[in-house]
Order: C-alpha cells, then sequence, then structure tokens
C-alpha cells in the first residue's frame, strides 16, 4: 500500500520503490491571465476605444495567454529506486505525455538520500526530499517542498530496501543530527 501525501508518493512496484511528485502551475497561469487581461484593457483605453489594439499589443496577449497555458500543463516526477539493478531512474513528463528528461544514477555515485532544510527569513522552515551525489550536486526527489513525517516515512522506507545512506541537511550543509520527525511543516 503506497504511503502517500497531497503530493509526495511512494510505491513498490516489481521489486522496485518508486516516488511520485506533481506539479501544476495553475497560480502562474491565473497571474499571467490576469496580466493579459491587463494589456487588453490598457490597449484598448489608450486607442479610445476607437480603433482595434496595435498588433504588438495583441502579440503581447497572445503570448502572456500562451504561456499561462503552458504553465497549466501538469509536470510528473517520477524516481524509481531500483536495488536489482543498483541504479536510480529518475523520468519527468510534461503533460502526461511527454516524457521532457530521463537520468540515471548509479548507487555507486549516490551520496545518500534525505531531507534538505531551509528556513525562509520569516523564520518557517521547508523540507525538500532530496538526493546528494558524491561530486556534491543535489538531486529533487519532489517539485515542492513536503510534509515531514509523510517525507521522513517515505525516505526510511527506501533506505534499508536499497542500502543507500540516510543524509539530511540543512541549507548551510550541515548535516542534521536528529532525526527528522514529527508534525508537517510550519
Amino acid at each position: 500500500m503506497p504511503s502517500q501525501d497531497d503530493n509526495f508518493v511512494l510505491e513498490r512496484r516489481d521489486g522496485r520503490l518508486i516516488t511520485s511528485s506533481v506539479y501544476s502551475g495553475m497560480a502562474l497561469a491565473v497571474v499571467l491571465w490576469i496580466a493579459a487581461l491587463g494589456v487588453t484593457l490598457v490597449a484598448t483605453f489608450h486607442q479610445g476605444f476607437v480603433d482595434f489594439p496595435s498588433p504588438l499589443d495583441v502579440f503581447g496577449t497572445a503570448i502572456l495567454v500562451g504561456v499561462g497555458l503552458f504553465a497549466l500543463l501538469r509536470r510528473d516526477m517520477s524516481t524509481s529506486f531500483e536495488p536489482t539493478n543498483r541504479q536510480v531512474v529518475q523520468d519527468r513528463i510534461l503533460g502526461r505525455v511527454w516524457r521532457w528528461r530521463t537520468r540515471r544514477y548509479s548507487f555507486d555515485d549516490i551520496a545518500g538520500i534525505g531531507i534538505r532544510v531551509y528556513q525562509g527569513d520569516d523564520g518557517k522552515k521547508s523540507y525538500h526530499p532530496t538526493m546528494t551525489l558524491k561530486d556534491g550536486r543535489l538531486v529533487s526527489l519532489t517539485y515542492h517542498e513536503e510534509h515531514r513525517p509523510s517525507a521522513h516515512a517515505i525516505l526510511t522506507e527506501i533506505c534499508p530496501a536499497t542500502g543507500l545512506s540516510r543524509l539530511d541537511v540543512d541549507e548551510n550543509e550541515k548535516p542534521l543530527n536528529v532525526p527528522i520527525s514529527g508534525t508537517h511543516a510550519g
């Protein structure tokens, strides 16, 4: 049975542990469409309701609407931990059909998986499940922050099944000695 949060899901399939994350840019699309409406209204008032908006105004509106439509496309991230092949395969899919990017990582190249903790200017902490490579690069396992109990439970299940080390760090790359558990972020 999958462990699940609103966005970060773990399931077992054919000996693999697969985490999934979904992102939709609804808020960005709404902002862009409001901007497009603003451009259209300004162009219309500028012309005094007499003439059609200039081609540049129409082009600007069309660009904002098009980018808004693109922002609405669903983005899926799937990370498959494969103990038998000793590799991790991460797929990013745009709009449920277009495989945007596939990356493969050998277990030998992975320093550990864990939760990266960031603290904002307002004092609130955010928790991002990540995979740290031995060369220092970070690979995100989700599109945005997660609630810490569910992310902690998912990563705690992956580590013993794959033999990968647990590596929880703060924003200054300092390891966290205290296990991350408890209530959700905030």
